[in-house]
């Protein structure tokens, strides 16, 4: 049961990370870049349920460079908000990411 478990938690992970890179090509770069974010956050969570997951913690880092392209396109104040959230979720898979290379 536990097997079939993990099985299945590992498909909704693929589906939730295919789902959610289909739709960061939003019509403005404020939706894709809150889309981006989104994804890297969830990859930063589901690589932590997956016991360190290195490969999903650095498809959020590739998703956080793409929003920080993005970023570029924002107004002033816009741009420095969203580019702390940026750093700040960049900082965590970071750190995740060598706790999992640690063990």
């Amino acid at each position: 049961m536990k097997n079939v478990m993990f099985k299945l938690i590992k498909y909704l992970n693929c589906i939730i990370l295919f789902v959610t890179g289909l739709t960061a090509s939003g019509d403005s770069p404020t939706e894709s870049i809150e889309e981006l974010i989104r994804h890297a956050d969830t990859t930063y969570w589901l690589g932590q349920a997956e016991k360190g997951d290195v490969r999903l913690f650095n498809r959020g880092l590739r998703a956080l460079d793409q929003a920080e392209v993005l970023c570029d396109e924002l107004p002033g104040k816009k741009k420095a908000s969203v580019q702390a959230r940026i750093d700040g979720l960049r900082t965590d898979i970071i750190e995740q990411k060598e706790m999992a290379h640690d063990t």
